[in-house]
């Protein structure tokens, strides 16, 4: 059976709520996004590094229940765990700070890359805080040229955190340069303008797939979500209209919820972009997935079961 091979940061999320709450909470987009896939009954393993130390240990507790391949949850005694600092407006929209300094996440190794499980047909998720310069980049370039190889389906969700990035120039062409070929872009409408300026959104969509893109995501929060493929195919979904409590690991929830139905519905890298019912099929669920997280705090606490989602899509309609 096919599975979802998820490549960096395991951090803590430190929240910070408008009444004054704060809670630690483990989380980083590839971590959440293979728990994601793992609660909604699909196979998935995380590659990444935490610090032996009290946030590294609380994080391998909160993973070790979902069975994400313990071999590749790596440790280090020389480097710390990864800490954001996240404040929650009333909205529900969120700032960031992060704490990495002599971070271990920044310290995967191309020889920690566990190559003898990647198999064709998996799929390889990578975003752009691993590919900020560091050994994780190295690894998780390394990781994509052999996921692809392999015929492995590449997923890409640039996931911007701009405080990570000496400026703003070097993020936008890191982002650019290594989305061209992958199979899955996911990207929100605070993104796509940042990534394209001064472009119109149809016009950019079209951009996105002269870089030999297959399907796009693009979450628009509120606005609901599209998807496009490389066959002109779009679909389009408006978001569920209830009030939004935390939208923390609410990207990451859509984008794993999307991909477990991929590997449920067993899509080959050939067939991905040509398979339209399945791929609207996909988008309602993870659309619901998103929106379940959106109305609970923190991330992987908050991403839902299989039987969590379809109840959602019953009890409302949109």
């Amino acid at each position: 059976m096919a599975k979802l091979i998820s490549i960096g940061e395991a951090l803590i999320d430190r929240i910070c709520y408008p009444d004054g709450r704060v809670m630690q909470l483990p989380g980083g987009a590839p971590a959440n996004v293979a728990v994601a896939v793992r609660k909604l009954g699909q196979d998935a393993m995380l590659i990444t590094k935490v610090g032996e130390d009290a946030e590294g240990k609380l994080i391998l507790d909160t993973l070790a229940p979902f069975n994400l391949h313990q071999n590749s949850l790596l440790t280090t005694n020389t480097h710390n765990t990864t800490i954001a600092e996240v404040t929650v407006a009333k909205d529900g929209q969120r700032t960031f700070q992060f704490d990495r300094r002599n971070a271990a996440d920044l310290f995967i190794t191309s020889e920690e890359l566990p190559r003898d499980v990647f198999h064709k047909n998996d799929i390889y998720h990578f975003g752009s805080v691993d590919l900020v310069p560091s050994l994780t980049k190295e690894a998780t370039l390394e990781g994509k040229r052999y996921a692809q190889e392999h015929d492995l389906i590449l997923s890409f969700d640039p996931n911007l955190r701009f405080a990570l990035w000496p400026n703003e120039t070097m993020l936008r062409d890191t982002v650019l340069e290594h989305m061209v070929g992958v199979d899955i872009l996911k990207i929100s409408d605070e993104e796509l303008p940042f990534l394209f300026p001064n472009t119109s959104e149809k016009d950019t969509i079209k951009t996105i797939f002269q870089q030999k893109i297959r399907v796009l995501i693009y979450s628009k929060g509120a606005k609901g979500v599209s998807l496009y493929t490389d066959q002109g195919f779009e679909f389009h979904l408006p978001a569920y209209p209830k009030k939004v409590l935390d939208t923390t690991g609410a990207g990451d929830g859509l984008l794993g919820a999307f991909l477990s139905q991929l590997l449920a519905g067993n899509v080959t890298k050939d067939t991905l972009s040509h398979n339209a019912t399945l791929l609207i099929e996909a988008l309602k669920f993870a659309n619901a997935a998103a929106a379940i997280v959106c109305t609970r705090p923190g991330a992987i606490p908050a991403f839902p079961n299989v039987e969590e989602v379809h109840q959602w899509m019953k009890e409302n309609a949109i």
